[in-house]
This record gives C-alpha cells, structure tokens and sequence, in this order.
C-alpha cells in the first residue's frame, strides 16, 4: 500500500532531465541533445519516452481569451524498458524543428510574449510521469528579418509579440502547427496598429498583414488583412519595404 502511495505521488520514482546541446536553432533545423534518465529508489518500467516543443499560446473564444500550453513537432524516443534502482541511462536525441516555428529572436531582439521550450516526457507504468522542460531560442530567418526591418525602416516601431491558437493562412501557404505568432507596430497616422504573421516553408515565406485603421469624423475605420510572399532565404530589406508600403498606403 505505501509503495503505491509512493508511486502515486512521484516520491522516490525515476527522474529525467534534457541536456540540450545548443539551445539556440533555426526554423528548419535540429534541436539536440541528451536525455538522462536516472532510476529511483526501485525498479521501474518506463513505457515510454516523448519529446516535443511547447508554448503558451492565447486561445480567443466568443466572449474571452486565457492562455494554455500547446505541444507541436512531438518525436518519441525508443522505449528505455525496466530501469533497475539507481540505474544511469544517458539516450541522444534529434528532433527536427519545423519550419514554421515562430521565431522569438529577431535581430537581436527577445520576445518574451513567445515562450518556447523543449517538453521531455518520461511515462511510467503505475505512477506519475517524470517531465523536464528546457528553454529553446529560434532565431529569425532572413525572410523574417527582412520583412521587420523594412517595418522599422518605415517608421513603424515594434511594440512586442505574442503566440495565439489556430493556423495561419497568407495566400496559398497554410500553417499547420496549430499556433502562430504575431508580431505587434505601433502605428502612425491613421494606422493605429500593424501586427505581421509569418507563414514558413523551405522555398517561401507568405507574410499575413494585419493594419488596423483609424477612422475618419471619429468613426472607427476596422482593420485590413493583405498578403505577399519572398523568398524564405531572402534578406533583400527594399523589396520587402516596397511591398509593405504599398499595402500600407
């Protein structure tokens, strides 16, 4: 009865702990690393062991918006089988990290409204499961640094940026990890707001524009979506600034 007790609560059971090679990557990369896992105080059948990127996203229903934790690019590692007492295991690992994973380092810049990290789950027959959580930093693409600077370059200050529930679509790219990310401006003249969505692939990146006017005589003037794509490997800052400046006129 008092080791089921035990079993329950976690106390004295295996632990887990992900040591990340680097902890800085690129949409399009690997994250690396090693996974130790340590026996407890008696033996244990670890049925199995699962990897994968989680976030805190904002979920919008009809009348409010919380936050909740969501888990993407999920990768299970091989089963580790009984884990004698005390016992050592040390298993490397790889997973890809996909390429529409929002970037939450941009030109120098941290965001700390786009939370990433790397959820390790151990799964433990008959007791609670063993978890770690590492912090992971995924640095822009040159698309993606293009597309901010030209908004800088016109004028358009970078308020900050948060990750929200759903897929994103511009054009005929879709997102598909069921979270996106929206980086906030702050407006002048009568835009009071831009927030730009990057859609990823390997060969092109679609980037959503959300423009939030304001109205004439007081009225409110009700936002605009509009679209374009670049090249995902293009940094060229003019031509991003041209499309953007046409949409936002």
């Amino acid at each position: 009865m008092f080791k089921k007790m035990k079993d329950a609560f976690g106390v004295g059971g295996a632990s887990v702990d992900a040591v990340l090679a680097n902890p800085s990557v690129e949409p399009g990369g690997s994250l690396t690393g090693q996974v130790n896992i340590v026996g407890g105080d008696r033996e244990q059948d670890m049925r199995g062991l699962k990897l994968s990127f989680e976030c805190v996203a904002e979920r919008e229903t009809d009348d409010h918006e919380y936050k909740i934790n969501k888990q993407f690019g999920k990768v299970d590692l091989p089963n580790a089988g009984l884990v004698a007492a005390g016992a050592q295991l040390q298993l490397p690992f790889s997973i890809p990290v996909p390429w529409n994973c929002p970037p939450n380092l941009i030109g120098g810049t941290h965001f700390p409204g786009i939370k990433l990290g790397l959820r390790t789950r151990l799964d433990i027959a008959s007791a609670r499961d063993a978890s770690d959580f590492d912090a992971v930093t995924v640095s822009a693409l040159p698309a993606h640094l293009a597309v901010l600077g030209a908004m800088s370059g016109l004028g358009f200050g970078l308020k900050g940026g948060d990750l929200e529930e759903g897929n994103a679509k511009a054009g005929h790219l879709h997102g598909q990890l069921g979270v996106y990310a929206e980086y906030e401006f702050h407006g002048q003249g009568r835009i009071k707001e831009v927030e730009i969505t990057f859609v990823t692939t390997p060969q092109e990146t679609g980037v959503l524009v959300e423009i939030d006017k304001r109205g004439r005589f007081g009225f409110d003037g009700g936002d605009r979506v509009r679209t374009f794509s670049l090249p995902t490997s293009s940094g060229d800052v003019n031509g991003a600034a041209q499309h953007l400046q046409s949409l936002l006129s």
